[in-house]
This record gives C-alpha cells, sequence and structure tokens, in this order.
C-alpha cells in the first residue's frame, strides 16, 4: 500500500505514547562550543576595556574570560573532527585547565611555590598544548574535498596569523601595548569563528557512517544487534521524530549502556541519532525516487521520516549523500524521466 511505511510509524508512535508535543531541535554541539568561546572572547574584552575603573565587574570578566584557549579548542575539533563532541576526555581537560585559572586568579601570588609551582607549569604546558592542537586540527585532514580543505587551510592560516601576533605582543618591550592588542585579537578571533560557523553550518563534515544495509553484527552484543536491526528495519521505530536511546532500550528489554555499546560497536556508527538518522535518510531517497510521492513538499517527507524540522534534515541529508534533498529528488525525476 502507497503509506505502510507512514502507518507503521504511527503505530510505533502510539506504542510509545506518542502524542508528545514535538521540542525544537537542541542547538549543536559546535553551536555551544562556539557560543562559549563568543561569551568568553567578549567577556575578556570588556575586561580590558574597563580595566579596573568597576572592580566587582571587572572581576566577574576576568573569570568568564579564562576559557577562550580551551573553547577554542573544544571548537576547533567540531569543526573538523566528526564525533568530537561525543568523547569525554577533552572536556574533562579544559575543565581542568579553566580550574587552574581560577586557582591562580584566587592566588596569584603562589604559582611559584611547592605544589602550586608544579601546578603553574601543568597550567602553561596544558595551555601551549591546546594552542597547538587548535591549529592541527584543521590539518588532520587536509584530504577531504577541495571546498573542505581550503576552508581548513583558511582556517589554519588565521589562527596562525592571530596565535604569531599574540606571541609577538607577550613581548617585553610590548608590555605598554599589550592587553589593548589582545582584545583586538580576540575580537579578530570572535569574527573568524562567527564565519567558520556559518561555512560549517552550510557545508556539515562528512561522517562516514555505515549504511543500514551493510551493517553486519558481531562480537558481544551481536544478538542484541541482530533484534536492532530487526526493530529498525521492520517495526520502523526511526520513524518516530522523538524516538530516544532509552525508548529503543526498553521495546529491546536491554539496559541503554548495552544499546549503546552495541551502537558504537558491533554497528559502527559514532551514536545514536547517527544511526537512527541513516535510516530516516534512506527511507527519504526511497521516497524522493518515487513518483508516488512526487506532489508531497520536501518538509512532509522528511518529518514522516522521522525528523522533527526542515533544518537538521537538510544538514543530515546533504552530509551523507553530498547533495541537497531537492537536488537530489530533481535528479531522482530526471533520471525517471529518461526511462
Amino acid at each position: 500500500m502507497l503509506f505502510d511505511m507512514t502507518t507503521a510509524g504511527l503505530n510505533w508512535r502510539t506504542a510509545l505514547g506518542a502524542q508528545r508535543k514535538r521540542k525544537a531541535p537542541l542547538p549543536s554541539p559546535l553551536t555551544l562550543y562556539w557560543l562559549g568561546f563568543s561569551v568568553s572572547s567578549a567577556a575578556y574584552i570588556l575586561h580590558v576595556l574597563l580595566g579596573n575603573n568597576l572592580p566587582m565587574i571587572s572581576t566577574t570578566l576576568a573569570v568568564i574570560g579564562l576559557a577562550p584557549c580551551g573553547m577554542a579548542w573544544l571548537y576547533s575539533r567540531a569543526l573538523f573532527r566528526a564525533g568530537a563532541e561525543n568523547e569525554t576526555w577533552p572536556h574533562a581537560l579544559v575543565a581542568a585547565l579553566y580550574g587552574l585559572g581560577l586557582l591562580f586568579m584566587v592566588f596569584p601570588g603562589a604559582s611559584s611555590h611547592g605544589l602550586m609551582g608544579y601546578l603553574a607549569s601543568v597550567y602553561h604546558l596544558l595551555s601551549s598544548a591546546m594552542l597547538l592542537l587548535t591549529l592541527l586540527e584543521p590539518l588532520d585532514g587536509l584530504s577531504k574535498s577541495q571546498k573542505d580543505r581550503r576552508f581548513r587551510i583558511i582556517f589554519a592560516v588565521g589562527y596562525t596569523a592571530i596565535l604569531g601576533t599574540g606571541f609577538v605582543v607577550a613581548l617585553p618591550e610590548m608590555e605598554m601595548v599589550r592587553e589593548p592588542a589582545r582584545a583586538v585579537l580576540a575580537s579578530t578571533a570572535l569574527i573568524g569563528t562567527t564565519i567558520a560557523l556559518h561555512f560549517r553550518s552550510a557545508h556539515p563534515l562528512e561522517r562516514r557512517a555505515r549504511k543500514p544495509e551493510r551493517m553486519q553484527p558481531i562480537g558481544e552484543h551481536a544478538d542484541l544487534a541482530i533484534r536492532l536491526n530487526e526493530a529498525l528495519h521492520r517495526k520502523q521505530v526511526y520513524l518516530d521524530p522523538e524516538l530516544k536511546v532509552a525508548d529503543l532500550a526498553q521495546l529491546l528489554g536491554t539496559a541503554e549502556y548495552k544499546l549503546s555499546q552495541c551502537i558504537t560497536g558491533e554497528l559502527g556508527f559514532n551514536n545514536f541519532n547517527q544511526l537512527v538518522n541513516s535510516y530516516r535518510i534512506s527511507e527519504a531517497k526511497r521516497r524522493f525516487s518515487d513518483a508516488q510521492f512526487d506532489t508531497l513538499p520536501i518538509l512532509t517527507i522528511a518529518m514522516d521520516c522521522g525528523f522533527a524540522s526542515i533544518g537538521p534534515f537538510n544538514r543530515a541529508f546533504k552530509a551523507d549523500m553530498g547533495v541537497t534533498p531537492s537536488a537530489f529528488r530533481s535528479r531522482s525525476k530526471a533520471l525517471r524521466t529518461k526511462a
């Protein structure tokens, strides 16, 4: 029947108690990292502009302004490394760096004695490492598409220019203009990261996700992977836009952590969302290639396939196929016409 798959999705929604209100999609990790970097950089700039005129406000801004170095690294990782937002250790490292910065702000004269001296060395080492790693992230992937490679090179050159200028103004003879110069550099970095965010939003990273039809579960969670595969293929649970890993774990009668291990281990996906979206995109491609769905708007197909809004659908589809949904649909129509 024409709407068998849609009906299956509706049945699944009912089984989960689906008449739930749709929520607006949360900002992407990349956007959150950019926001953290922007707030911290803006706080530093305002701190420099205010000086000591308003001590309480200036101190608050100085505390917030400790984070640009760590946030720049997290932002760079998310900008150039697929799945980086799912790793815990970088966040822990940045948190440790920020904590040490706060410590030395509270005890400014204690950084050269005993344990504090050792911690000061760790702080400076971490800061330097993150500055270097922020530069290395775009360089680790220059074999990508030409447009992405150009973007990475421009980012690396711009960052190197800012970093190099920062080293110059740190020289003793530049003391008189050091803080204003650093504020200008922070403003430049803020503009650059905003431009980079817009570019990456329009040109998502290519994620090498395994296709649903190629999943060959092996290993510790092989049986769970088979049952998951069946739930996704036959029951089409991915059609529910609010499907969560907890819902699927409950359906399969297993613990959430086991299901997550199965998804990232046996099935080879970066996370639960990537797995589900691969099925949703596969279903959307099927409908775009079927003349019976030609009159339906792209938004309708996207939502019927499990996406809550058009933005995430367009980004996920283009990342998977390299073209927009409308371009894919037009190409499919042209191929049917020639046939």
